[in-house]
This record gives C-alpha cells, sequence and structure tokens, in this order.
C-alpha cells in the first residue's frame, strides 16, 4: 500500500482546522484534484482527509490518514474503503506528505518512488491555491 512516513511534532488539531486542501489539475495527465473535507479523532492522533480524484472517466473518493505510530506520523490510504491504487493516488498521498514535510517534519520512509519529486513540486506551487479555515 502507498504510504509516507514522517517524524517531528505535528498537531494534528492545527491541521485539521487548516488542512491540505488542494484543488489542482495536471491537464497533460487528465488530473484532477479536489479537496473534501477532514476529521479528527476525539484523542487527536488521527486525521482523516477526504479527496476526489478524476483520472481520466475514473471517479474516485479517496481518504487519506495520518496516524501517529509511536515516533512517527504515517499517511497511507483508509483500508476500509475501496480505492484503486492509481498514479493519482500515489501523486496525492506524496503532495501531502511533501506538504508534511514542509511543516517541518522529517521524511523517514516512502514507497512512493518517482512519485515524490512531483509531490513536493504540487506542495510548493499549489499552496497559494489551497482553501481552509482561517485560525481565529
Amino acid at each position: 500500500m502507498p504510504h509516507v512516513k514522517l517524524a517531528g511534532e505535528l498537531d494534528p488539531a492545527r491541521v485539521w482546522k487548516r488542512p491540505p486542501a488542494y484543488h489542482f489539475s495536471i491537464p497533460e495527465e487528465e488530473l484532477h484534484i479536489k479537496f473534501s473535507e477532514s476529521f479528527l479523532n476525539h484523542e487527536g492522533n488521527v486525521l482523516l482527509l477526504k479527496y476526489i480524484l478524476v483520472e481520466g472517466r475514473l471517479t474516485q473518493r479517496v481518504q487519506v490518514l495520518i496516524v501517529r505510530t509511536d515516533a512517527e506520523w504515517l499517511v497511507k490510504l483508509d483500508g476500509t474503503y475501496p480505492i484503486l491504487r492509481t498514479a493519482g493516488v500515489k501523486v496525492l498521498l506524496a503532495t501531502i506528505g511533501a506538504w508534511l514535510a514542509s511543516l517541518g517534519l522529517r521524511m523517514v520512509a516512502s514507497n512512493l518512488g518517482p512519485y515524490e519529486a512531483r509531490g513536493a513540486f504540487y506542495a510548493l506551487h499549489m499552496s497559494a491555491e489551497m482553501e481552509g479555515p482561517t485560525e481565529e
């Protein structure tokens, strides 16, 4: 299963209030990603991010988990929700991982290979277009 492991301090409540609300397209790949909503569990150690991902004629609702595991944070697909692990899904996970790294987390491991560089590009260039609630 595609995933990214990160180490460092993260405030899940802050991420929940201002999530990586990406909404971008890669026309040459017929890929469109749009943030839907985010949820935080009551213990504050699991964050669920929902996206709508369209690749050509395939539309998927993608649920991404950011889970605290001992001293690390794991970014992965919600295993209880069926999803095809397409290139677009891997770009989305790599983008979220790169966004978390931009918040000060350190990338420990990833099995996304060539998608990591692309994810870092989209995390950097699409952050200006991100929407989300502002902190009060």
